[in-house]
C-alpha cells in the first residue's frame, strides 16, 4: 500500500473515511478482498507470496492499513513481509498498548513501514524509522512512502482534494469522487521530488496518486467508510496491467 488518506471525526456521518491504493509490482500473487482469516472474522485482500496483508479490518472494528517506507539504501533482502504486521493486529485480539510494545520491540526486524490501526476509540500511525507511535486528532490525514503527513506532492495534494470531497453529504457522490482522487495521474515537476535513492526517472513515475509501468503500479484501489451506528462499507477496484479496472468488489456489515 503506497498512498493512503483517512478522515478521521471530519463527518459529523462517517467518523472514519478511508481512501487507499496499494501499489505492487504485477507479477505478485494476490487475493482479492474477501473475508478470510480464523473464523472468517476479517476484511481484505491478501498477498498470498507472502502471506501478509496491507489493509484489512476485523468485524470487532479494528482496522489497520500499512505502507512502506521507502529507502532502497537500507534494505535487508532476507527480513519477513511487512504485511505480516496487519494480519498479526487484526487475527489477535490485543489492546493498542500492547501491539504499540510489539511494535516497539519487533519493528526492526522488517524493512521500513508506517502502521495506521485502531477502532473508533482512537486510532495511531506507528512510524518504524522514527519509533514513535502517534496517537491521531480528529482530522485529515495523508500517508504514502515516507512519515504521516510528508509533504510528498501527491499527499499535499491529495489531502486538500480529500478534505473537500469527506465533507460531501451524498454518500454515492463521495464514493465517485474518492475512487477518481485515487484514479489520478498527474505528476509532480521535478524541482518538487523527493529523493529516496531510486532515481530520477522512478521518482517521476511514483509521484502520481494512481501508478501506471510496464511492471509496477497501482493493483488496487478501496474505500472504506464506518458510519456512527458501526456500519461498514468496502469498495474495491481491482486493476490489470496497465492500468484498466478488472474487477469491483462491494461488502457492507456492522461492527
Amino acid at each position: 500500500m503506497c498512498t493512503v488518506f483517512v478522515a478521521y471525526r471530519v463527518n459529523p456521518e462517517l467518523p472514519l473515511i478511508v481512501a487507499a491504493n496499494r501499489d505492487e509490482f504485477c507479477n505478485r500473487p494476490t487475493l482479492k478482498s474477501n473475508f478470510n482469516g480464523p473464523d472468517k472474522q476479517i476484511l481484505s485482500g491478501i498477498d498470498t507470496q507472502a502471506g501478509g496483508r496491507w489493509m484489512g479490518i476485523n468485524k470487532n472494528g479494528y482496522f489497520a492499513v500499512l505502507t512502506n517506507y521507502r529507502d532502497l539504501n537500507n534494505i535487508n533482502e532476507n527480513a519477513p513481509s511487512r504485511g505480516v504486521l496487519v494480519s498479526k493486529y487484526l487475527e489477535k485480539e490485543r489492546t493498542n498498548e500492547s501491539f504499540e510494545r510489539f511494535l516497539i520491540d519487533h519493528s526492526d526486524d522488517y524493512n521500513d513501514f508506517n502502521l495506521i490501526c485502531g477502532d473508533l476509540s482512537g486510532y495511531y500511525c506507528f512510524e518504524s524509522r522514527t519509533k514513535k507511535n502517534i496517537p491521531m486528532k480528529p482530522g485529515i490525514y495523508g500517508l504514502s512512502n515516507h512519515l504521516l503527513d510528508t509533504p510528498w506532492p501527491k499527499v499535499k495534494v491529495g489531502k486538500e482534494k480529500f478534505k473537500v470531497i469527506t465533507q460531501l453529504n451524498d454518500f454515492e457522490e463521495m464514493n465517485n469522487q474518492l475512487f477518481d482522487l485515487l484514479a489520478s495521474r498527474d505528476k509532480a515537476d521535478d524541482d518538487l521530488l523527493p529523493d529516496t535513492g531510486i532515481g530520477l526517472e522512478w521518482e517521476r513515475i511514483l509521484s502520481s496518486i494512481f501508478i501506471d509501468s510496464e511492471d509496477y503500479g497501482t493493483r488496487t484501489s478501496t474505500i472504506m467508510t464506518i458510519d456512527n451506528a458501526g456500519g461498514v462499507f468496502w469498495s474495491e477496484k481491482t486493476f490489470a496491467k496497465g492500468g484498466t479496472t478488472s474487477d469491483i468488489k462491494e461488502y457492507s456489515f456492522t461492527i
